[in-house]
């Protein structure tokens, strides 16, 4: 019975997740970039909290530069984010956003980054996205593989229940 109730519960995930796929798409990014703006940074002592560094991670893996894009830095707080260098000059991206690993060309890269051909152009809403699509065959894969072996699992037990319920054990009294 209780695997009958996770099967239901699983099947109605998928498909609730399938219907209202746009929908949670959109709330996933408003609450990302809401976080972006408001909490990137948490630089008050100049250490990256974890929204940050799980972003500029992010960033960092997917080759991407903000969530929809490089100029989404223009709406960051400043308040959370330092954006004074040690020379004095503002930064207006994180590092990285930047194709290059040179200190110079970085430093020149988070200063002028409109201006500059070696910042990642594409925002990671799009990169992950892009990812996400390619692996979502395999995901989709695994997921019907589960609920099979779930489903097969389930038939096997009842045949079990049903079998043992059907066999009648005798006792026998022993002659000496």
């Amino acid at each position: 019975m209780v695997l009958v109730i996770l099967m239901t519960l699983e099947s109605a995930v998928v498909v609730l997740a399938l219907v209202f796929k746009s929908e949670w798409e959109n709330k996933a990014s408003e609450l990302i970039t809401e976080r972006l703006q408001k909490v990137y940074g948490d630089s008050l002592d100049d250490s990256q909290g974890p929204f940050t560094r799980t972003f500029n991670k992010l960033q960092d893996k997917l080759s991407c530069c903000g969530w929809a894009g490089p100029s989404d830095y223009s709406n960051v707080d400043r308040y959370h984010w330092n954006t004074t260098l040690d020379n004095g000059m503002t930064r207006t991206v994180p590092d990285q956003c930047c194709k290059q690993s040179n200190s110079t060309e970085v430093l020149q890269c988070v200063v002028q980054p409109y201006n500059s051909s070696d910042i990642f152009q594409q925002g990671c809403q799009d990169a992950l996205a892009t990812m996400i699509h390619g692996y979502q065959w395999s995901i989709f894969g695994i997921a019907v593989f589960l609920l099979l072996f779930q489903f097969v699992m389930m038939i096997l037990t009842l045949a079990s229940v049903v079998h043992n319920g059907k066999v009648k054990y005798e006792v026998r009294e022993v002659r000496a």
